[in-house]
């Protein structure tokens, strides 16, 4: 799904984002990068982030030795396609999904025809019968996305012969990616959605389904239309935008785009429109146009164009937008936009890996697109993953490497959070324990290491003058430990 520079990396974003037009330092942590050893060898390059329903992150990453892995936050390993020994699997795209159980999708070469690859096995590749289609054939499979629960999402391309070209699109479930024979089409191009009767391959790549499952939204191409109005917008069956149709600001354009919507259906999407130039890019939602170009926050101006957003369940979104020479990334809260958009992070702002106020890396581009689908992607919890491009302070275009930046919900730092991989205790979505860090306070307590030194009085359990230990660490660990932060 993308070209890559020489090196990549996963960062995660913390507290102290661009407020300002000025060049800003945002402290930031490195999570892993090209050139990393992992697996049995070193990775190449990333992809775009992708979320579970409890906000872990993961990525597929390209090894040097040709294998992908589906790798978390954490640098756990959710799945290597050298694992597989038969049915081969080569190459993949960038879009993934992932279960809160642990289950994943990919769409990899499958024997060398285009499929999509799940914790159960091989789902479904070109050739194969399309399912619930009688007398079709798959094409291809693309986009592949996975709800909380396990439940797969993707487009195919069907042929009236196997190994035939795509004549026609459809977009596939499966709630048990174990079972192929669960997969179900959702929508087939022809289909009449949102009023509208679909061309054969009128089906975008670009849909989101809510995580409940309950909502759905399509960017689709309108039967016997004429050009200039045949693209629209339809979620749960019902038209939201068209080609040619009034819009907030002049008409609708054919550039519908960026669509996301969650549990409660509040969708949001980018547009462009037949305003005037300076103001004809808008981000809408069910409460009408939320954010038009031209736009100030943080002392930019929006210009250009809105490159990918994300919803979550909690009725935010984070967005990308290009600025003529410069590109921004915004969050904000639908109900209440454009007055509580603010800017997270700025190209040309400063990353700081250490945490000591000076920047480390400078910020060159945003890397989220729609053709990777969706680019972005805000938890429930607030933290926002987006790929971006960096360059070392001092260094040359050559130097560049991509990375993924993680702005948390717990901008303060946690105490607990000693193993500093973004979770901690009680304040995992679930409630749940890390029990990582309590291993890595331990360690440290024993050893009289100063990373035991929670309460900062100079005394690092045993390592305190006397040899004795400091119970104020301990006290002040369990303490927040319980309280999740």
């Amino acid at each position: 799904m993308r070209t890559h520079h020489s090196i990549s990396a996963l960062l995660v974003l913390a507290a102290g984002a661009a407020t300002s037009f000025a060049q800003s330092t945002v402290p930031v942590k490195l999570v892993y990068k090209e050139g990393d050893a992992i697996a049995g060898s070193t990775i190449s390059s990333l992809n775009s982030p992708f979320t579970d329903g409890n906000g872990r992150m993961a990525s597929v990453v390209i090894m040097a030795d040709a294998r992908r892995l589906i790798l978390d936050e954490t640098l756990a390993v959710i799945f290597d396609s050298g694992s597989v020994v038969s049915p081969a699997l080569t190459g993949a795209e960038g879009t993934i999904g992932i279960s809160n159980a642990g289950g994943y999708i990919y769409s990899p070469s499958i024997d060398g025809e285009d499929g999509v690859f799940s914790n159960g096995g091989s789902l479904l590749r070109g050739t194969d019968a399309a399912p619930g289609l009688a007398g079709l054939f798959t094409t291809f499979c693309s986009r592949p996305t996975m709800r909380p629960d396990g439940t797969a999402q993707w487009v195919s391309g069907t042929s009236v012969t196997s190994g035939g070209t795509t004549s026609a699109r459809v977009v596939f479930q499966n709630p048990t990616p174990n079972n192929p024979a669960a997969t179900t089409p959702v929508i087939v191009g022809g289909d009449v959605y949102g009023g509208l009767a679909t061309t054969a391959q009128g089906l975008g790549f670009e849909y989101s389904f809510s995580d409940n499952g309950l909502h759905r939204i399509h960017q689709l191409t309108a039967a016997g239309a004429p050009t200039t109005s045949d693209t629209f917008i339809a979620a749960d069956n019902v038209l939201i935008a068209r080609e040619g149709s009034p819009a907030p600001v002049g008409n609708w354009s054919g550039t519908l785009r960026n669509v996301s919507i969650n549990n409660a259906g509040t969708f949001a999407f980018a547009a462009d429109t037949t305003d005037v130039a300076a103001s004809d890019e808008i981000i809408y939602s069910n409460t009408g146009m939320i954010m038009q170009e031209g736009t100030v926050i943080g002392g930019t101006a929006l210009s250009s164009t809105c490159n990918a957003l994300s919803v979550n369940n909690m009725d935010d979104i984070i967005f990308t937008w290009g600025t003529g020479a410069t590109e921004v990334l915004c969050k904000g809260t639908i109900a209440t936009m454009p007055g509580s958009a603010v800017k997270l992070l700025q190209v040309n702002d400063l990353a700081d890996i250490n945490n000591d106020g000076t920047g480390d890396f400078t910020v060159i581009d945003f890397e989220a697109s729609a053709t990777i689908g969706p680019g972005l992607d805000l938890a429930d919890d607030g933290r926002v993953f987006v790929e971006v491009t960096l360059r070392p302070i001092g260094g040359a275009a050559a130097d560049d490497f991509e990375a993924i930046l993680r702005f948390p919900a717990d901008p303060a730092g946690c105490p607990a959070d000693l193993d500093n991989d973004g979770v901690f205790p009680g304040g995992t979505p679930d409630g749940g324990v890390d029990i990582n860090d309590l291993l890595f306070f331990l360690a440290a307590f024993e050893g009289g290491d100063v990373a035991a030194d929670l309460d900062n009085d100079g005394d690092p359990a045993v390592g305190t003058p006397d040899g004795g230990v400091d119970i104020n660490d301990l006290l002040f660990f369990l303490a927040r430990f319980e309280a999740g932060c």
